[in-house]
């Protein structure tokens, strides 16, 4: 009788860690696909700023080198570097807007782990 109750609760125990369980790794998996969808954008978009940031520089300290007679090439490298400013707060928002909710997401997986502790403390009791 005392097997057939053990065997009930350890049986009961384990289709509830795995009723909990499953929810966590479905959106585990989902994060891990949109991190991947993140990082994917970040390397599409890091790879032109940096060669965009490379000119720039470039053309910048040629136009430091014959300011004297290039005054008229400083407005080019005016609006490059404000094109890249703008690029690059449009590139912040985006990670902001991808980062955040991943941050928020492994929050709510932190806090199903430790859900998930304290029901299996309690069961062990």
């Amino acid at each position: 009788m005392l097997l057939t109750i053990s065997v009930t609760v350890i049986a009961a125990s384990i289709l509830v860690v795995l009723f909990f369980l499953i929810p966590v790794l479905r959106q585990f998996y989902r994060t891990s696909c949109e991190l991947k969808k993140l990082i994917e954008t970040v390397n599409a978009q890091i790879e032109p700023l940096g060669r965009s940031l490379n000119d720039v520089l470039r053309q910048t300290r040629d136009m430091l080198q014959s300011i004297g007679r290039q005054v008229d090439r400083m407005e080019e490298g005016v609006i490059a570097v404000r094109d890249i400013a703008v690029r690059l707060q449009e590139f912040q928002k985006d990670i902001q807007e991808r980062v955040f909710p991943l941050l928020k997401v492994a929050g709510l997986v932190g806090i199903g782990g430790k859900g998930l502790l304290s029901f299996i403390k309690f069961f062990r009791r």
